[in-house]
């Protein structure tokens, strides 16, 4: 069988316009670059609405908290970042990431929500397992299915007296995290040098 001249040059053409479709990184540059790791959606949006509050809190507050506090449902999460001083962007940290990978499956999988490992590894020993930074936190979720819901849900913190998740995500000294989404159980990891 003989091609035409034709048939390949638009062969080649769909090529050289799939290349330059799969190298449109318009998103992440815009936001904040995924170094090169392949996020889910909901994946890449928490990292994105997790900077944005570390960047800009009285943003946020005023963008996606407005309601909940007219509405008195806000666990005084609007005044508080309306308080807030930015802090710096976090990036992607490849051990962050495998161990935030790690504990979604294992939640989902083996023993539901909980921030220790199913195997009763505490969650200090298993992020210091995969991370060898100076300093770590973690926040947890299930049953959302959103970026910007679960990141709004750490923030208000509700029923969690220390609001520990909120102040994880708005700590300022932390420079790297791993975020991973897997059948709707959602860990974030944090680590500093």
């Amino acid at each position: 069988m003989k091609l035409s001249p034709v048939f390949l040059m638009s062969l080649a053409f769909m090529f050289v316009i799939s290349l330059v479709a799969c190298d449109d990184d318009s998103k992440s540059s815009d936001n904040n670059s995924n170094n090169g790791f392949e996020l889910l959606q909901q994946e890449e949006d928490v990292l994105y609405y997790t900077n944005y509050v570390r960047t800009d809190p009285a943003g946020f507050a005023q963008e996606f908290l407005q309601n909940a506090y007219d509405n008195g449902n806000d666990n005084g999460a609007y005044e508080d970042l309306m308080s807030r001083t930015p802090c710096d962007e976090v990036v992607l940290h490849e051990d962050l990431m495998a161990a935030a990978d790690a504990h979604s499956n294992d939640m989902a999988d083996n023993c539901g929500m909980q921030h220790d490992s199913c195997d009763g590894t505490s969650f200090s020993d298993r992020l210091w397992s995969y991370f060898s930074g100076s300093s770590i936190g973690e926040n947890i979720a299930w049953g959302y299915t959103d970026g910007l819901e679960v990141v709004k849900a750490w923030i208000i913190d509700h029923g969690i007296p220390n609001l520990g998740h909120r102040e994880n995500i708005l700590e300022c000294s932390w420079q790297y995290m791993g975020i991973s989404y897997v059948d709707t159980y959602w860990t974030q990891d944090f680590g500093r040098d």
